[in-house]
């Protein structure tokens, strides 16, 4: 892989002013390590954990630590060569750009089929495809994705005694869903490496490399969950050439990981409450107003955040603590 990289990754978040390796690679290994290596030293370094999914540090709620996030490094380390993919072709390294949405597709107003241009590329990175590989965001919908397999996606059992509305919807999903399933057919008959990407994006060895590479945001529990789920699975996944996991989990580990998963579930739960709140949760709202929506949305926001208060707390020390972990802080 050439480098240094310009994935937004090593970038984003602060962490462009944290001291790490950009490339080039050689491998995918020396790759995932890298990421690790990376997330490692910014949470050293930075004083803050920034945009976590959800609402997290308050009492009672799920309490993030950097204590916690680095050994989730640690153990990733001592398993990152196990589940890397075995077929060459999807650690291959290839140019992908990662976010075709509509906006970014230039096309001929005489014949949308025809396009003209395709921008947004200064994110645009060299990096192992199973990494790089996924569905365009053009094809994006709100509502489940179609199971794996060659079936096509089919209306719901009781369509035809749904409302003239819900059987509107109900079409309209099918046929998002579809389109969704006919781009991973057509790889499958065009793109043979993509289509073995796209498989390999199913399996728990890619979704631990893929958090681990945010983890500085969040993502641990899930992650320790799925460190357990490996070592349960070690045999399954790895073979069974009797090399040994080199990571123990306990039973007070399983535990302690279901009770912090609940948590941090809430604290997601919270984050969506409050978007929901504002307006902009179905938009999948990330925080920007327009000039004009900007007055209105900061009284909309301290509205929210007030009922946010009175809601959670129960006392002065109480309010002050959920004070200081509501999202949407100006920053210095």
């Amino acid at each position: 892989m050439i480098g240094p990289t310009t994935d937004h990754r090593f970038l984003e978040d602060e962490r462009s002013v944290i001291e790490s390796y950009k490339g080039p690679w050689n491998t995918m290994l020396d790759y995932v390590y890298a990421m690790a290596s990376r997330e490692q030293e910014c949470i050293k370094h930075l004083s803050r954990f920034p945009r976590p999914e959800g609402i997290f540090g308050a009492p009672g709620s799920y309490q993030p630590t950097a204590q916690a996030k680095l050994d989730i490094i640690s153990d990733f380390r001592k398993i990152a060569s196990f589940i890397l993919p075995r077929d060459a072709a999807v650690t291959k390294s290839v140019l992908w750009h990662t976010d075709l949405h509509a906006d970014n597709i230039i096309v001929d107003p005489n014949n949308p089929s025809k396009i003209l241009a395709v921008i947004d590329w200064q994110s645009v990175h060299v990096a192992p495809l199973c990494q790089q590989v996924i569905t365009p965001a053009f094809l994006d919908f709100n509502g489940v994705k179609p199971d794996e397999g060659l079936a096509f996606p089919s209306l719901p059992d009781n369509f035809q005694t749904l409302s003239a509305e819900e059987k509107a919807k109900a079409e309209d999903l099918q046929t998002q869903q579809l389109l969704y399933k006919l781009y991973e057919i057509q790889s499958g008959r065009q793109n043979k490496d993509v289509f073995k990407a796209f498989r390999y994006s199913n399996t728990l060895g890619y979704k631990i490399i893929s958090l681990i590479s945010q983890v500085l945001n969040d993502g641990e529990t899930i992650i320790k969950g799925q460190s357990i789920q490996l070592v349960q699975q070690w045999s399954a996944t790895v073979g069974t050439d009797g090399t040994p996991c080199l990571i123990t989990i306990t039973n007070d580990d399983i535990r302690q990981q279901e009770i912090d998963q609940q948590k941090c579930e809430e604290g997601v739960q919270l984050m969506e409450d409050v978007l929901e709140a504002l307006g902009g949760a179905e938009s999948g709202w990330q925080g920007w107003v327009s000039h004009e929506e900007y007055v209105q949305m900061k009284v909309n926001l301290e509205m929210v955040k007030e009922q946010f208060l009175d809601h959670m707390a129960r006392y002065s020390a109480e309010r002050e603590a959920w004070c200081r972990v509501w999202p949407f802080q100006d920053q210095d």
